[in-house]
């Protein structure tokens, strides 16, 4: 019977990829589970828990390979009052990181930044020009 072991289980088979469970059956045998990272908007697999297998059901949008994503990297720095503000920076992935125009995209407070950190947002604007920092 699926337990707490469902999730350790999955990222065992999708290493580098934050993993959500977005639907089960009533049995819990079944997940349908979204996989992604700051390099890709990512997937959906059905992962069987009787056979410990996952299939592959689709990219939610394979138009945009994963090397034309730019990384995030986890920032720190100090307000005016001295709060440590933590973030994320994304960087152009061919050129380099000099006098770039810089898009912040603020989040919705306390504890939420790491919340989406993954999201793809942000890795897909600097494919361009531009910095992005969240």
């Amino acid at each position: 019977m699926p337990g707490a072991d469902v999730v350790p289980r999955i990222s065992a088979k999708l290493p580098g990829y934050d993993l959500t469970l977005q639907s089960n059956t009533k049995a819990e045998d079944k997940y349908i589970v979204a996989a992604y990272n700051d390099r890709t908007p990512g997937a959906r697999y059905l992962y069987d828990w009787k056979s410990d297998s996952i299939t592959k059901l689709g990219d939610i949008n394979s138009r945009i390979p994963a090397a034309a994503m730019a990384p995030m990297k986890p920032v720190q720095y100090r307000s005016r009052d001295g709060l440590t503000i933590n973030g994320y920076l994304t960087l152009p992935v061919a050129r380099e990181p000099k006098n770039l125009a810089c898009i912040v995209n603020p989040h919705g407070g306390r504890g939420s930044a790491t919340a989406g950190a993954t999201t793809p947002k942000c890795s897909s604007l600097p494919i361009a020009v531009s910095a992005c920092c969240r």
